[in-house]
């Protein structure tokens, strides 16, 4: 039931928790705000959901939905302590090493 609400309705919430459209502004603020910095190499440290949804972000921008994300989030293997590394060309984002 919680998971056809949230595919029918990305604004739908569960209680207090982050529902998608949240988890997609927020990965949307994380990389504008990474992509404001001047330092040339950035640690971020995260847990798996969110660094998936950076990714998935980077990758469809706008046009990333709940579908599309759910479908990369069980698509991609990350072990725990693990590291991913992105890049950014111009204005666009490549994923260069994942689950390292």
């Amino acid at each position: 039931m919680q998971k056809e609400k949230n595919i029918a309705d990305p604004n739908w919430h569960h209680s207090d928790e982050e529902n998608f459209s949240d988890i997609k502004r927020r990965a949307r603020l994380f990389i504008d705000y990474v992509s404001g910095l001047k330092q040339e190499n950035i640690l971020a440290v995260s847990h798996e959901y969110f660094i998936k949804a950076v990714i998935a972000a980077m990758m469809h921008g706008d046009a990333l939905t709940y579908e599309i994300f759910r479908n990369f989030f069980h698509f991609a293997v990350l072990d725990n302590a693990s590291l991913t590394l992105c890049q950014k060309d111009q204005d666009a984002w490549k994923l260069v090493a994942l689950n390292r």
